[in-house]
């Protein structure tokens, strides 16, 4: 699983969007299985002049990651202090995402260079974007959200943001892949399933551990199975069968902008 950070997110709303927009507007045309944070919304939203509405249904669309109660706030915390003590500056609110994104297994899709000394620091997976990376001004000394506009490509009618719905949660075949999936797709498909037959995208107090109980063993089980299941055919190759469905996802939803 990948969380998609705010900056991102500024990214692929941008009129011209750096090389993280477009790696984000891939991911979606690939249905590759990633998340945001209620706080990277937060971030996303409070400076928005206008398309606002339009943007918090889209953003709706996506599956949220949410903290698991006090040891989230309390790991928050710990990374804090431990990069004062190492005479980093974080703010509150990147040390939190980093908390929700290593409770969830999940890593961090970001221009913020904040999180690579978090990664250092602390192990965090960040999602890698090959190159070198673009820069996203900061929010405290830019006017960035002013030109945020809502692009074609996300300016949706109802009965395609359902069809886009459903393939942000699309379950893919896992089976017999060059190279084999990993433990993390794996992990990713088991909560689409438990997410899916249960009704929550994050379950109450009293539901959480039968939920997590739940992924847990559907992830062992479908590793088990993976392992076990024998074919005559060739491995599928993980770029082509990639580009056979963006080509798909091209021809329904349209070429992105």
């Amino acid at each position: 699983m990948i969380l998609v950070d705010s900056s991102v997110w500024i990214d692929f709303f941008s009129p011209l969007p750096s090389r993280a927009g477009k790696e984000l507007r891939r991911m979606i045309a690939d249905a590759e299985p990633f998340a945001i944070a209620g706080v990277v919304v937060t971030e996303i939203l409070q400076g928005l002049t206008r398309n606002v509405g339009e943007i918090e249904r889209y953003l709706s669309m996506w599956d949220i990651l949410e903290p698991a109660g006090f040891s989230t706030y309390r790991e928050a915390a710990a990374i804090f202090r431990l990069a004062r003590s190492k005479g980093i500056s974080l703010s509150t609110i990147d040390t939190l995402i980093a908390a929700i994104a290593k409770h969830h297994r999940a890593g961090v899709f970001t221009l913020d260079q904040d999180f690579s000394r978090i990664a250092r620091l602390t192990g965090l997976s960040l999602h890698a974007l090959s190159g070198r990376r673009s820069r996203c001004p900061s929010y405290k000394t830019s006017l960035l959200h002013n030109w945020i506009t809502l692009p074609q490509y996300v300016r949706l009618d109802e009965q395609s943001q359902r069809r886009c719905q459903a393939m942000c949660r699309n379950i893919r075949t896992l089976f017999n892949f060059d190279p084999p999936v990993t433990d993390e797709e794996v992990r990713a498909a088991s909560l689409q399933f438990v997410r899916k037959i249960s009704g929550f995208n994050k379950p109450s107090k009293a539901n959480e551990e039968p939920f997590l109980a739940a992924i847990d063993e559907i992830a062992g089980i479908s590793r088990r199975l993976l392992r076990s299941l024998e074919t005559n055919a060739p491995p599928k190759n993980r770029e082509e069968e990639a580009a056979k469905a963006k080509a798909r996802a091209a021809e329904r939803f349209g070429a992105q902008a």
